[in-house]
Parts: C-alpha cells; structure tokens; sequence
C-alpha cells in the first residue's frame, strides 16, 4: 500500500527516486510513434477553479510558469497559450488548434462509482463539472497535434484503487498519450509551483521527462527539507523514450545566436504545394503555423495552414494502422473529421479501425479463454 517513491536503500544511502527516475510503465498494445517536431514546444494550460471547491492559488503558478518560459518563447522555443475559460467547451475549442503539453491546474479526485479518476471543470455559474479520466482522453484526441506530455498538477490524479493500480486519471491517459505527470497525494499550492517550476526548467534544458521528475522531486527536497511532498509526483509511460521533445533539432536557435527571421510567404506557400505532391507535411506545415502568427489575416496562408493541418493528421492516422495502433488511427481520424466531415477516406478508415479494434479485442480473449483452459 506504500508508494514505490519511498523506496529507500541502504546500500545506496538514499531514497531511489531521487536518485534514479522512476516510471510507472503500462504495457500498452498499440506501439507509439515519437513525435519529431521542429521547435517551438508548444504549451497548452488551463485552469479550472469550481466554486464549490477549495480555493487554489492558480494565479501563482500560471505567473511563474510564464516568467520561467519567458526567455526561451523569446527564441522561439517555447510558446505558452491559455484556455480562455474553465469549461469543457472551452478546452476543445483551444484543443483544436494543437499542442504538445497539455497542463491543468485545479482539482482531481478518484470516484470509486465510476472506478476511475476525475478532474474538475467549471460548468456553468462555476459549478463543478467531473470529467472522467476516459472522457478527458478523448477529449484531448481532438487537439492537431496531439499532446505528447500531459501535465495534472492537481491533487489525487496518480491514485487509484487498491485492487488496481492502473485505474487512476494518470494511467487512463497514458493509454492514449506517450507520458503523463500526476500527484498521486494532496499537494500544497507552494510544491505544487516549485515541482512545475524545475521540471519545466529540466525539460527545456532537453532532459527526458524521467529525469524532468526528479529534478522536481529534488527541488521539493531542496525547498523544504522537512515536506514528503517529493513523493507525491508521479510519472506514468507507455513509451520506454522518454526524450519525448528535441529542443535542439532543426529550427532551433543556438544559444547566443539570435533567431533567422521567418520564410518569406512565396517560400512557404510554394513548400506547401509541393508537399501535396510529395506527403511530406510536418515540416510545412510547421512553417505555415509560423506564418499564419504573422500574417493572420491573410486568407491563403490560412488556408493553407488548414489543409496541411488535416493532412498532416490524416497521414499521422495512416501510418499508426501501418503499426496496427487502432485506437491512435481512429483518434487521428476522429479529430479529422470533426475540423472537416466528408474529409477524404476517413470515414471508412474510421470504420476499419473499428473493426480492426474488433478482432483484436475478440483474439485477445480467446487467448484469455485458452489460457484458463476452456478449450
């Protein structure tokens, strides 16, 4: 019933998580397929503070995470949006546009009706409204790109039951994204900031989310000798590459040189036409996000950006049912075809996922059936 953070070592003098990283890995079917993707890291937070929940010093953490990110959005980087409000509609409608982390801020329990962990969105008048984790992962299917790192920095979102330790929010949405950080305790205001604040710090410094984590937990250490709270995040994987970001590939400054201004627009537009002959769209399409900033109101960029964004997604989608991903596939043709219905094949590769999903599901408890014996 302890954490396995508080395993400790004699021999080793010291407790090994804040010696080595420690992952919860879940063993998932479906393959995951890293991201590459040129800079900036794209940083999708939100805020959720019901009223008839205990107040949380959100603010804070929401002011320290954008002085700490501040220089490196300055190169480029890093971008940091918010979701313009608190509720499930306004988190799909900043989903749409795509990020690679998504952070929440606010309050998570497990509901033991439900047999799963739930986070807290603000519904109407501020009412709370539980999200399970399942719902959430869906939820975030929508986003294009899809995130590769979610971050709940919210109490209770890495516990489960006793009967199965795999049955929090955390581990629920590992199924669907490549890695999550969650707290598995009550976290105070104050850790929770200096965790986010060093674990960001680390992640940007193009460390391995593993070792992001510990840096927190070491921080927590430093910050307050006397707190356990270093043991209350935990980080849960589905993919054994825990360098999910590459802050150093193409399109990142040097440190000390300054940033090449954007492609000239013929550039870009011209980049974009070819892709639709050679496939290629993650690179364009990048250029086009960059250039759509700058020129937002111009009608063919945004066009453009538009149709590289589904098609890049729709290629994503083709290669996970190359890797027999299913679920990943439908997720990205499910996002698809909610910006573009009627968008290509997508319906009937929804379908084939779905049926693929099928037999998979049927092999797997024949398996089951035989190894009980009841054949």
């Amino acid at each position: 019933m302890l954490p396995w953070e508080l395993l400790f070592s004699d021999h080793l003098g010291g407790y090994l998580c804040r010696r080595s990283p420690m992952v919860r890995y879940v063993d998932a079917p479906e393959p995951v397929r890293p991201l590459t993707a040129p800079p900036p890291l794209r940083v999708l937070g939100m805020t959720a503070l019901p009223g008839d929940l205990a107040a949380l010093d959100a603010d804070t953490e929401q002011n320290r995470m954008q002085q700490l990110l501040a220089p490196l959005q300055a190169r480029g980087l890093v971008a940091v949006d918010w979701v313009a409000g608190q509720s499930w509609e306004a988190a799909q409608d900043a989903l749409y546009a795509g990020c690679h982390v998504f952070h929440f801020i606010g309050h998570g329990g497990f509901d033991p009706d439900r047999g799963e962990g739930v986070i807290a969105f603000a519904g109407e008048r501020g009412r709370p409204q539980l999200v399970g984790a399942s719902a959430l992962a869906d939820l975030l299917s929508v986003a294009d790109p899809m995130p590769q790192l979610v971050v709940l920095n919210s109490c209770q979102t890495g516990a489960g039951t006793a009967a199965d330790v795999f049955s929090s929010t955390a581990a629920t949405l590992v199924r669907t994204v490549p890695a999550v950080v969650a707290m598995q305790f009550a976290i105070t205001d104050e850790a929770a900031a200096v965790f986010s604040r060093e674990f960001y710090k680390a992640l940007v410094h193009n460390r391995g989310v593993d070792e992001a984590v510990r840096a927190g937990r070491i921080a927590l250490t430093g910050w307050n000798t006397d707190t356990l709270e270093w043991v209350t995040p935990v980080l849960y994987l589905r993919s054994r590459d825990t360098r999910l970001f590459d802050l150093t590939g193409p399109g990142a400054a040097p440190a000390g040189v300054d940033e090449q201004p954007p492609p000239a627009r013929g550039a870009v537009l011209a980049a974009y036409w070819a892709a639709r002959s050679t496939g290629e769209w993650e690179p364009v399409t990048a250029q086009l996000a960059a250039l759509h900033r700058q020129l937002p109101s111009d009608r063919e960029v945004e066009q453009a950006y538009q149709d590289a964004r589904l098609a890049a997604r729709y290629a994503q989608g083709r290669r996970a049912e190359q890797d027999q991903d299913w679920t990943g596939a439908a997720a990205h043709y499910q996002a698809v075809s909610g910006a573009r219905p009627g968008y290509r094949d997508v319906a009937a590769r929804l379908a084939e996922c779905a049926r693929r999903r099928e037999i998979a599901a049927l092999q797997e408890q024949l398996r089951a059936m035989f190894t009980a014996g009841q054949f």
